[in-house]
């Protein structure tokens, strides 16, 4: 299940939708950023990884980021980097790992580095218990009383 919320500038009028987690098409959609990795379509972290690692799994549920730097704002995959945990029993024999899998029968061993599209800086994980900054003028970003849930 997935969940969004809408963030907007009342100042500059800036919008920014929020969709994160995992919905049905999710086992597609990890196996594409499994193939994607393996070709170093997210950088040479992902692709040795995955490389080393033929046991490894990536985190494929979709967070939100903020930049440190300039406050935009972006939704990608996590891409954490796991490796099984020995002697664990009841992870999946499935071509894909949901996120809970992952905590459960998985340990972290790297996280991925996001790098803002816009200035280059570094992407942080957005804490819905911070207030965001709009990416156009500075001001406070309202967030809607509507919540979305999909999937």
């Amino acid at each position: 299940m997935g969940a969004g919320r809408i963030y907007n500038c009342s100042n500059c009028g800036y919008e920014f939708t929020e969709m994160t987690g995992v919905g049905y098409m999710f086992p597609s959609e990890y196996n594409t950023c499994i193939e994607n990795g393996r070709k170093g379509e997210y950088g040479e972290e992902i692709k040795k990884f995955l490389e080393e690692h033929p046991d490894g799994a990536l985190n494929c549920e979709k967070i939100s980021l903020v930049c440190e730097d300039c406050n935009e704002l972006m939704t990608d995959y996590d891409f954490s980097m796991y490796l099984p945990k020995k002697n664990i029993r009841g992870v999946s024999s499935n071509s894909y790992y949901m996120p809970e899998e992952l905590k459960a029968g998985f340990e972290k061993v790297a996280d991925y580095e996001h790098k803002c599209e816009k200035c280059g800086g570094k992407m942080l994980r957005v804490n819905h218990r911070r207030k965001l900054n709009c990416p156009n003028c500075g001001e406070r970003l309202g967030e809607s009383v509507q919540k979305i849930l999909w999937d």
